[in-house]
């Protein structure tokens, strides 16, 4: 008869324990979601002028229902000198390539494509993209 009992006293200091430790976690992940969301958004204002839209037209085809085709994605700038990173699946086949920046339209250049990872690096003129005399 005593087993239960000792049962018991487990089930109740394990309860106890539970009940002042969770709320303890609770409030610890709370603070470290509000910290990482905090850095996150920091991270994002330094970063943001940095982060394009990239816009690739292929050339329209003959015959094909919907004319050209637009394909957009995003690049991010890797450099002061205009040059960017995108998908290579983006731009591939495109005729012509653009950017929106800041709210303006910049027409970019395909330097090169590596269909192993993925990427494709493009460039812009960076005087378009200075504007008030900050560089990208």
């Amino acid at each position: 008869m005593r087993s239960p009992a000792f049962i018991s006293n487990r089930r109740a200091v394990l309860a106890v324990a539970v009940s002042t430790f969770l709320p303890l976690a609770g409030i610890r992940a709370a603070s470290l979601m509000e910290t990482m969301d905090a850095e996150v958004s920091s991270l994002y204002e330094k970063s943001k002028d940095a982060i394009v839209r990239v816009h690739a037209q292929a050339a329209p085809v003959f015959g094909a229902p919907f004319g050209s085709r637009l394909r957009v994605g995003t690049g991010f700038f890797i450099d002061g000198e205009g040059r960017f990173v995108t998908a290579a699946t983006l731009v591939e086949g495109a005729a012509s390539c653009w950017i929106e920046w800041r709210g303006q339209r910049i027409n970019a250049r395909l330097l090169g494509t590596d269909p192993n990872t993925n990427l494709a690096l493009l460039q812009v003129d960076v005087a378009k993209c200075v504007g008030e005399g900050n560089p990208t």
